[in-house]
């Protein structure tokens, strides 16, 4: 995803200068050694260093037609927000198939949910898919950037910000791990990605979307190793272990993977 982070940085970097050769101005008569100088340098100091940082982190998309959106578009934008999990052995990804008619394999992980009543952040509300308080969502472009900066802010209390629901429903409810056995869940968050680095318009719900996923690694103790690897040995619909070259067979004759499959395709030695 690209925001205008560069341009804001020039321009308060400039006004800030600025700024600074005013009150240096201002305070010259009393002396450059003058403790009232000092005060007053480190006190604005801070507050630029304040008010910098506030904005610089503040998402600010470029322009929609740099996402390729027609000038005249004015439907609801689509976005989805999930986790996806990395679970790494040997050289190879662990996926699970999906329950549904398609029966593709993906990675461990789905869609997030948001614990308020009713979403209603920023002029997003529920498309109408999934769960009722999953975080698939339609609102107006020009709200995004704030939706983004709450979505980032990864408030507890108001979303999930980790996937240890959907790898207990996963790994466990689905039979292919005893969860005792198995032992505690030790997800580490890697990185935030934005489907198509943009904005892109989605033939299936015929308007423009952004999907986000959320990549997190599985940690491995030794037992879970273990377990990983004696399942390995073990043929199963529910499950398969794949290498970075078992995409080239994902076609109409063969098992098909799912497209989020290659976001889980990170550094492969974490």
């Amino acid at each position: 995803m690209k925001y205008k982070k560069i341009n804001l940085f020039w321009i308060f970097s400039f006004f800030g200068f600025l700024f600074f050769i005013i009150i240096v101005a201002w305070l010259k008569p009393l002396g450059s050694d003058s403790p009232w100088i000092q005060i007053v340098i480190i006190i604005s100091g801070l507050l630029y260093g304040a008010i910098f940082k506030k904005i610089i982190n503040k998402p600010f998309l470029i322009s929609k037609y740099e996402f390729n959106i027609p000038k005249d578009y004015k439907d609801p934008l689509r976005v989805s927000c999930s986790s996806l999990v990395r679970i790494y052995i040997h050289g190879k990804y662990f996926l699970v198939k999906q329950k549904n008619k398609t029966g593709k394999f993906v990675p461990v992980g789905g869609a997030y949910k948001h614990f308020l009543p009713e979403f209603s952040k920023y002029g997003f509300v529920k498309d109408g898919t999934g769960e009722q308080n999953d975080l698939k969502l339609v609102g107006k472009l020009k709200n995004l950037p704030m939706f983004l900066t709450w979505f980032n802010s990864k408030n507890v209390l108001e979303r999930e910000i980790n996937p240890h629901k959907e790898i207990r429903k996963k790994l466990f409810d689905t039979g292919i791990f005893d969860e005792k056995e198995f032992g505690k869940i030790t997800p580490s968050y890697l990185k935030t990605i934005y489907k198509n680095n943009a904005v892109a318009f989605s033939p299936h719900y015929k308007k423009y979307e952004l999907i986000i996923f959320e990549i997190f690694n599985l940690v491995l103790t030794k037992n879970q190793v273990e377990l990983f690897e004696k399942t390995m040995k073990i043929e199963s619909d529910k499950y398969k272990f794949i290498e970075k070259s078992d995409l080239k067979c994902n076609d109409k004759e063969q098992y098909i993977f799912a497209d989020n499959v290659e976001y889980i395709f990170i550094q492969e030695d974490i």
